[in-house]
């Protein structure tokens, strides 16, 4: 499959919804916004993974939500949001390690699982569903010329200890290795990225001794998977997408998930955390205002074939 950067643009029109008190006493007002062709095309083909991912994931019952900007797309536009090239999805950690290791046989040929445990030198915690028909490069990976395939992540959805003595131990370590990580990753870092002072000290650092070249990428991604899983099996009233690009703040009270609730997305229904209003006010505050214009645009990938 190929697919040209036209360099043109398509209109789309999406309804835009602004919440009141009630998520059921909302209004619409119709907005057309310009975006590439090129990544409509992109979107269509995550579609793809998508469609593969919950077709496994209602035949074996496991549950997923969507998160991040794939929710707030759900709800703001019914669909995408129309500058963005990736998709987010969540699963309890019980259901996320049934798929990773067991149940990913069930996804078409085309479609692979790619996770830390499986690959060489892979730089991301999360799991990724990669369509190896389509070949991509990643704005942080541009000067390093390696191409990747089209994917969607899915996060696993893990428990915050309940006792203030264990948060802060928890927390403390989150960061720790967070850290770690960053270092082995020094030189991928998104430079697009407005970083407070601190980090683009450490960051400066690390480069300088070249930490990346001391500490072994899959050793610190083993220390991080099991603080995420530490508390398993445990009633934790906070839950969340930890590894997601919020932190702490995708913790949310357990309730917020719940059973999910329906949502409709491009031409499909998408499960949702059930109380989504709360949990993309806890993420993105007034998350109905669209960006400023200059600020709608796809950072993360390019098709190459």
């Amino acid at each position: 499959m190929i697919i040209h950067t036209t360099g043109n643009f398509i209109e789309i029109s999406t309804d835009k919804k602004f919440v009141g008190k009630s998520e059921n006493n909302v209004s619409h007002v119709e907005q057309k916004i310009m975006i590439d062709e090129n990544i409509r095309q992109l979107q269509k083909k995550e579609m793809d993974i998508l469609n593969a991912f919950i077709s496994v994931c209602e035949k074996n019952k496991l549950k997923y939500y969507a998160v991040g900007g794939t929710l707030l797309g759900a709800v703001r536009h019914k669909g995408f949001i129309p500058w963005d090239d990736d998709m987010d999805v969540a699963m309890p950690r019980k259901d996320y390690e049934k798929f990773l290791h067991i149940f990913y046989k069930d996804l078409p040929e085309n479609i692979k699982v790619l996770h830390y445990t499986n690959g060489e030198n892979v730089y991301f915690y999360p799991m990724k569903l990669q369509n190896m028909d389509v070949k991509v490069t990643e704005q942080r990976l541009e000067e390093t010329d390696s191409i990747s395939y089209l994917s969607i992540d899915v996060f696993p959805i893990d428990g915050y200890p309940n006792e203030r003595s264990k948060q802060a131990l928890y927390k403390l370590k989150y960061y720790y290795y967070k850290m770690l990580i960053g270092f082995c990753n020094v030189n991928i870092l998104r430079k697009n990225v407005d970083r407070p002072f601190y980090e683009r000290v450490i960051i400066k650092f690390a480069k300088l001794f070249r930490l990346n070249r001391i500490l072994k990428l899959k050793k610190q991604q083993d220390k991080f998977d099991k603080l995420l899983k530490s508390t398993m099996g445990e009633e934790c009233k906070l839950v969340g997408d930890i590894s997601g690009a919020y932190g702490f703040r995708e913790f949310v009270p357990v309730s917020y998930f719940g059973k999910g609730t329906k949502l409709d997305f491009e031409d499909i229904k998408i499960n949702c955390p059930c109380k989504y209003d709360k949990y993309l006010k806890r993420i993105y505050g007034d998350y109905m205002q669209l960006p400023p214009e200059d600020k709608r645009v796809a950072g993360h990938l390019k098709i190459v074939e």
